[in-house]
């Protein structure tokens, strides 16, 4: 697990970031756009979205929570390529909080009693 989670990239000082796809919702003050979350970190998140974002943008993404319920995250759009944007988290995930939504994502068994 330690060699997982330090293992060097080629973005070295980015923390541990899954290849996650789901269905979000992207709110903006001009709109509701569906989205689709094509990987995740404790910190953000990479979208590819419809709508026409700005850099800076801030947003609400509704997005699975750790209960199974919609969770509102509030984040920024930190940079945009075609339709791929990069969003930062206002609130980051904290590690135990962030391996359980992974958990729920991929294998919800593993989180059953």
């Amino acid at each position: 697990m330690e060699r997982l989670v330090n293992e060097s990239a080629e973005y070295p000082k980015r923390g541990l970031r899954l290849g996650l796809c789901f269905p979000v919702t992207v709110n903006t003050l001009t709109g509701r756009f569906a989205a689709v979350v094509e990987n995740l970190s404790q910190q953000g998140a990479r979208i590819s979205c419809e709508g026409l974002l700005a850099i800076d943008q801030s947003v609400r993404v509704e997005a699975p929570g750790l209960d199974g319920e919609t969770r509102d995250v509030r984040a920024k759009v930190r940079w945009r390529r075609d339709q791929h944007y990069g969003l930062v988290f206002d609130d980051t995930f904290a590690l135990g909080d962030f391996a359980r939504l992974a958990a729920r994502l991929q294998a919800p068994a593993l989180l059953e009693s």
